[in-house]
């Protein structure tokens, strides 16, 4: 299942897949693996774009909000932030936490908060927005602003 979710690029997190069919995250991948060798087939590497849509909705985010998340995520990736075995999830709580500061239509949400929908701690998050706004990536983008 977890194969055909990464196949088609939906954004599931192992987690839950691993809740849903009670079993181990390690044994998920582990068979992950099994299947990639087996069959010989690309899959694609999880990225911030993949999660960041899912995460604004949760958070209770307008369509713009999303869009302007989706924006930043590409940035990231243009510049490899998920590069070395740092988390997709980790650094899309980063941008959508910085898509909900730069959106001025929206509420503001504590950095707690979206990493606890992005099942990430608040350090995890603080590191890779900090690294961002190093990276000059941030969401003052005026085409979405009312």
């Amino acid at each position: 299942v977890y194969a055909a979710v990464r196949c088609s690029e939906a954004p599931i997190r192992p987690e839950d897949i691993c809740e849903q069919f009670d079993i181990a995250r390690g044994r998920l991948f582990k068979e992950l693996r099994r299947l990639k060798q087996e069959i010989d087939i690309p899959l694609p590497v999880e990225t911030p774009s993949m999660l960041v849509c899912r995460f604004v909705d949760e958070l209770g985010g307008e369509a713009r909000t999303q869009s302007l998340a989706r924006q930043l995520a590409a940035e990231t990736e243009d510049a490899e932030f998920t590069s070395g075995g740092v988390a997709p999830s980790a650094v899309a709580a980063a941008v959508v936490y910085e898509a909900f500061l730069s959106a001025p239509w929206e509420d503001k949400h504590p950095q707690s908060a979206v990493g606890e929908v992005a099942d990430n701690s608040p350090v995890a998050l603080r590191t890779h927005w900090q690294s961002m706004k190093k990276a000059d990536i941030r969401g003052a983008n005026t085409d979405l602003v009312e």
